[in-house]
């Protein structure tokens, strides 16, 4: 029997970070802004996925 563990990120970001480099690549930020327009995170996740974005 296994169970399903959920780890909650620290920070916006790191939900996107699909191969944790500990950056944002240009399809991680892609899939960021298409959450944001599907209405699944805040303006505000947003722009920490982008300024991490913009420091990669």
């Amino acid at each position: 029997m296994t169970k399903d563990v959920t780890v909650q990120a620290a920070e916006p970001w790191q939900r996107y970070d699909e191969n944790d480099n500990k950056k944002i690549d240009d399809n991680e930020l892609i899939n960021a802004i298409m959450d944001w327009l599907d209405g699944k995170i805040s303006d505000s996740d947003l722009i920490n996925v982008i300024l991490k974005w913009l420091e990669s």
